[in-house]
């Protein structure tokens, strides 16, 4: 059994919530949280945000700063690797294979694609296709069927 066996493969928006929250337990425990988080909050030691370190002169980085520098980007592949190690394979190319990529610029491109707000959000959806059905199905006007493979959900509102 590996060590990232626990974590739900993310298919798709059904199985986000699940993934997500193995991820972010799974990089909080490896202490790479910092990494995705984009929170920056003195008082929570583990997950406020970092970024990479930036030299005070950038054409000539001294030793210390190199150093600061190679580990803040070896410690932000390790995250984004715990993040795409456990997609399909259709899910995986929705994240650029660049090293420029960030493990927080991965996070946010899956929230983006996957993440579903609320509950009260699907309710919104739900109100807008009955008075959509309302406009186009109103009384004689028939311009959507009642009827049909695929609408039966419409229906069923």
């Amino acid at each position: 059994m590996g060590k990232f066996d626990h974590i739900p493969e993310l298919t798709g928006a059904d199985t986000y919530l699940a993934w997500v929250t193995q991820i972010q337990l799974t990089l909080t425990n490896d202490d790479l949280w910092c990494h995705v988080n984009d929170v920056v909050d003195p008082k929570d030691l583990l997950g406020s945000a970092s970024y990479l370190p930036v030299p005070a002169d950038a054409t000539a980085p001294t030793v210390d700063e190199t150093a600061a520098m190679r580990a803040w980007l070896i410690d932000d592949s390790k995250a984004k690797t715990i993040i795409l190690r456990r997609l399909t394979p259709g899910v995986g190319l929705l994240i650029p294979r660049t090293t420029n990529v960030t493990a927080r610029a991965a996070w946010k491109i899956l929230q983006d694609h996957f993440h579903r707000s609320d509950v009260s959000s699907q309710y919104v959806l739900r109100r807008q296709i009955k008075a959509l059905r309302i406009v186009l199905c109103g009384p004689g006007l028939g311009l959507w069927p009642r009827a049909g493979p695929g609408l039966e959900w419409a229906w069923a509102l």
